[in-house]
């Protein structure tokens, strides 16, 4: 009888170690992307469907680096923010220069379980801003100094896997519709992978 309790005491003291951590990163309210790489699909991806519209990007696509914020709202819903750098070359010919684009986003991510494995959808307003287009075909907006920037919606769906009480890395995938002032919508996709602290 002395050893049964004994193994029923060790179970249950093992029990609540293993869920205390397994629960810990669940009830974290905040968070960081450190770092955040990815892709985002302009000329050499997208242009056959912007195509349509005569909207076509003038650059090909970026590799993308950067970083975001993110907290809870409830346990399942979390307010996203997300800002990175892209870099890319332009499509027109003769032209051998660096493009430089920067995104900034902010919306909602939805969670549908809240343990280790983590699928979820997301939605996001999206800036997008190109850098260095002196010399190169990308139109800038007369109305704003000549700058050329967009404004876009940015639905999405990706996978977070926790790999420690508070680390996981997580992988997404996204459409964007952008529009712009002056100009008809284009079309553009964007994936990347972050590593994520939870504090």
């Amino acid at each position: 009888m002395k050893y049964q309790s004994k193994i029923i005491m060790m179970l249950l003291i093992f029990g609540v170690s293993f869920g205390g951590q397994q629960a810990q990163a669940q009830f974290r309210n905040h968070g960081m992307y450190l770092p955040s790489v990815g892709w985002m699909g302009f000329g050499n991806s997208t242009n056959a469907i912007n195509n349509a519209g005569n909207q076509e990007w003038e650059t090909t696509d970026h590799w993308t680096l950067g970083s975001g914020y993110f907290s809870a709202i409830g346990y399942q819903l979390w307010w996203d923010n997300q800002t990175y750098l892209g870099f890319g070359q332009p499509l027109q010919l003769g032209v051998d220069k660096t493009l430089i684009s920067l995104s900034v986003s902010s919306g909602l991510r939805y969670n549908f379980l809240r343990h280790k494995h983590r699928p979820f959808v997301n939605a996001n307003f999206h800036y997008l801003q190109f850098f260095n287009i002196e010399g190169t075909a990308i139109k800038g907006n007369p109305n704003l100094g000549n700058t050329a920037l967009f404004l876009g919606l940015r639905p999405g769906a990706g996978y977070e896997m926790f790999i420690g009480d508070e680390i996981s890395l997580m992988g997404e995938v996204n459409y964007i519709l952008f529009v712009s002032l002056d100009n008809p919508v284009r079309h553009s996709f964007a994936s990347r992978l972050s590593f994520n602290v939870y504090f």
